[in-house]
């Protein structure tokens, strides 16, 4: 492998795509060396691989300052002596159709997890791919999880409480802190703190919305071959027109939610 000393005295020799390929076998400090010659080479496609590089830089240091300033919450707590934080999200508070689920997730203080979010904004590609950094680098996390009928039971505001509850009562580890988002959970004795919008503006927070929505909707996909004309693998239980037009023609199933159907009928009265 030629190295960064040949590549920069003899660029000139070196095709587009021969220096593209050397580009991604380089070290790092190596890389911005040879961008900056690019920079200033006569031919158009060499100056394209070095702007692209930029653009691809400047994006990942955006990307690393926005991800740092994610974790303001959870730098504090650990400045302040606190050892374990535990961000604790839920999702499906709002569908006509299966669980409630809620996530608690325990982050190291390093590495940084880029590209967490409010698991909303993210595609499902994305939630996948930061799901699985998630599950390799967090200290803990665990999932509780509500079914409809106990919805029906209990009303959706205690069943989410109680999807939280699960959650942490099925880490190993006991948090010191807890971060969560919006709410207070009651009946616990752990100190937290609710933020509002917290998926946004928390790393744990945004962590345990991502574990929570890629775990219900792989659920909610599951029940494609029971209840294959219901859709559930497109809709997740919630209450688009199609799914209230399935309802409607099929009638409802086990996974439904009969408090919440009953409320959006009177709605429509």
């Amino acid at each position: 492998m030629d190295t960064v000393k040949e590549l920069l005295d003899n660029l000139h020799k070196y095709k587009v795509r021969e220096v593209e390929e050397r580009i991604l076998a380089l070290p790092s400090q190596d890389i911005d060396k040879l961008i900056e010659k690019c920079r200033i080479d006569e031919r158009k496609g060499i100056q394209n691989i070095a702007n692209k590089y930029l653009r691809k830089k400047e994006k990942m240091q955006l990307e690393v300052a926005r991800t740092k300033e994610l974790y303001k919450w959870e730098r504090s707590l650990w400045s302040q002596g606190v050892a374990t934080v535990a961000g604790i999200d839920e999702v499906g508070r709002g569908c006509v159709a299966g669980p409630v689920v809620a996530a608690a997730v325990i982050l190291p203080m390093e590495p940084m997890i880029l590209n967490l979010n409010d698991s909303k904004k993210l595609s499902a590609d994305q939630r996948d791919r930061c799901a699985e950094e998630i599950r390799n680098q967090a200290i803990d996390y665990a999932i509780g999880e509500v079914s409809a009928e106990r919805i029906d039971e209990i009303g959706i505001v205690s069943a989410t409480f109680e999807a939280m509850r699960q959650a942490l009562d099925k880490l190993i580890f006991t948090p010191d802190y807890l971060l969560v988002d919006a709410f207070k959970i009651p009946g616990i004795s752990i100190a937290q703190k609710n933020i509002i919008g917290g998926d946004s503006e928390s790393a744990s927070i945004a962590a345990a919305s991502i574990i929570a929505k890629v775990y219900r909707d792989d659920t909610m996909k599951k029940y494609k071959s029971e209840y294959s004309e219901y859709g559930f693998e497109k809709h997740k239980g919630y209450g688009t027109p199609e799914h209230m037009q399935f309802i409607e023609q099929y009638g409802i199933t086990p996974l439904h939610r009969i408090t919440f159907l009953s409320k959006k009928e009177d709605r429509e009265l």
